[in-house]
């Protein structure tokens, strides 16, 4: 009996809950007040890059900041975005990392016009993160309970980390195994980005064609093949592939090597990306370490001895990364507060190429088998340096291949309408592989290169040889550093497991 009344009693409870509703309750039940919305509006932080930005700086720099901008925005709790269109926009070169088994985005980063203007960028006071007390007394708590939709930040300073990591561990009480983590800066960087198609492509050029070789002709390289020689195909068919290459390059339109300014707005868009890409990274297991591969050297491996002609397989392969920062001003960057920056000198490139030497005799590289690649700000060094030359014509240096020009993030003026890099790239590379005839042609050729719009596209060119260095050097299993953050940079998010300083040649922790 009272068990019948309690069920009456629910019963009648229930229909004057419905009865409150209203009569149509398959939609929402209550309407949104005049001009807001139900939903949670997003709040972002925006790692900023603009022309002027006192803080942007070169490859390590930049990742710096972006590194503290993302942790920043993990702690409190907003989307992330890179707003990085100075010189040329970053998802030329980088574009988001994508899940190998959905295809989705793992942090929609990219920010284009529209999103600029939406989120009221253009103009907006942007949080210079310069001082570390500054950050941890005013501008850090300020974020934590800021109501603005939008914070800005420029920064370059990777010091800041540690008032992150202070705040998780002594206020929050959280579980930090994850920032404690060995090669945090690889894994954050795998999840924030992967190579577009035209970084893709350089990378894989060396699996095809080795680099170029130098002669004294007017100063300028010509290829290391016979000109009715065809490069050889690659037959790996791993992520770094011709073959992947080639499948991603179905989901781009048509003509994405044109540089008819028309065709430029869709060229980079890197969202075309489709399921069975997608599904072929996961096949190749892009998104595992590639460290995995290379800490465990073989020196009994069984390939060919190395040849001039041998292509290489940057993804694959065991080389060592050597990063010689001149800093001289011929290079075209050398200035810092108005001062020549003056790193090294060749002496000290002389002998980080011995220190590579010794670092294949501790790890047990084969020398006939092991290349080494040269990355330099100053291109003069692959001409004049008679060691690089002999070594380069042997094959045991193989380089980006540009030997005339450098051009460092923060000193080219480029237009936010420098969009095809592909197209000016190869345009500007064209000279470096060219054998002239007569004196009359390369008469022709040197006007051509001194004129203002080629000084552009190999500027250009220029930029995405940066990028290029960068990411090999990435790849390499041993580093040899100079006195700069390109190279330290590049082997923290490679997880390089070997890198040297070029001072002493004494290996370097990086966890």
């Amino acid at each position: 009996m009272m068990r019948r009344e309690a069920e009456t009693r629910w019963e009648a409870k229930e229909k004057e809950q419905e009865s409150r509703l209203p009569a149509d309750h398959s939609e929402k039940a209550i309407d949104p007040p005049e001009g807001g919305t139900l939903f949670k509006k997003k709040k972002y932080i925006v790692f900023g890059c603009h022309h002027g930005a006192y803080a942007c700086g070169g490859h390590g720099d930049r990742w710096n900041g972006i590194f503290v901008a993302f942790l920043l925005a993990v702690v409190t709790g907003r989307d992330f975005l890179i707003d990085m269109p100075d010189p040329i926009a970053l998802d030329n070169f980088l574009v988001p990392a994508r899940d190998p088994f959905t295809g989705e985005r793992n942090v929609d980063w990219v920010v284009d016009d529209e999103l600029r203007v939406q989120l009221g960028l253009p103009g907006k006071r942007a949080f210079l993160l310069w001082d570390y007390n500054e950050f941890r007394e005013k501008y850090f708590r300020q974020f934590l309970h800021s109501a603005d939709e939008v914070i800005l930040i420029y920064t370059n300073k990777k010091s800041f980390f540690g008032q992150i990591y202070r705040y998780l561990f002594y206020e929050r009480q959280a579980q930090t195994d994850w920032v404690r983590m060995p090669y945090l800066a690889h894994y954050v960087f795998e999840y924030l980005f992967q190579p577009s198609v035209h970084m893709l492509k350089r990378l894989v050029a060396f699996d095809t064609n080795t680099s170029t070789t130098l002669t004294t002709t007017a100063g300028h390289g010509t290829s290391n093949m016979d000109n009715n020689d065809e490069p050889r195909a690659s037959k790996n068919t791993s992520f770094g592939s011709s073959e992947f290459v080639s499948k991603l390059e179905e989901t781009q339109i048509s003509g994405r090597l044109s540089i008819d300014p028309a065709a430029m707005q869709s060229i980079w868009n890197t969202d075309e990306l489709n399921a069975r890409v997608v599904a072929l990274a996961a096949e190749n297991h892009y998104l595992n370490p590639p460290r995995e591969d290379k800490s465990n050297v073989d020196p009994d491996s069984t390939r060919p001895p190395l040849l001039r002609h041998q292509p290489v397989n940057v993804f694959t392969e065991h080389f060592i990364g050597i990063h010689y920062r001149s800093g001289d001003i011929k290079a075209g960057f050398g200035q810092v507060n108005e001062d020549i920056d003056v790193r090294h000198g060749v002496d000290m490139l002389v002998r980080m190429l011995s220190c590579a030497s010794e670092v294949e005799r501790v790890l047990e590289l084969d020398s006939a088998r092991t290349r080494w690649y040269l990355a330099s700000d100053n291109a003069e060094v692959f001409a004049e340096v008679p060691q690089v030359t002999s070594w380069i014509e042997s094959g045991k240096i193989f380089h980006v291949g540009n030997t005339r020009t450098r051009t460092h993030l923060s000193q080219l003026q480029a237009t936010s309408q420098t969009l095809n890099i592909s197209g000016a790239s190869q345009q500007a590379h064209g000279l470096d592989s060219k054998i002239y005839q007569n004196e009359q042609e390369m008469n022709q050729a040197e006007a051509y290169i001194s004129s203002p719009r080629f000084r552009k596209l190999d500027q250009i060119r220029g930029v995405s040889d940066g990028w290029t260095d960068f990411l090999v050097l990435s790849k390499a299993v041993a580093v040899i550093a100079s006195s700069s953050a390109f190279g330290l940079v590049a082997s923290q998010v490679g997880a390089v497991p070997y890198v040297f300083s070029s001072d002493s040649c004494i290996r370097i922790d990086l966890h």
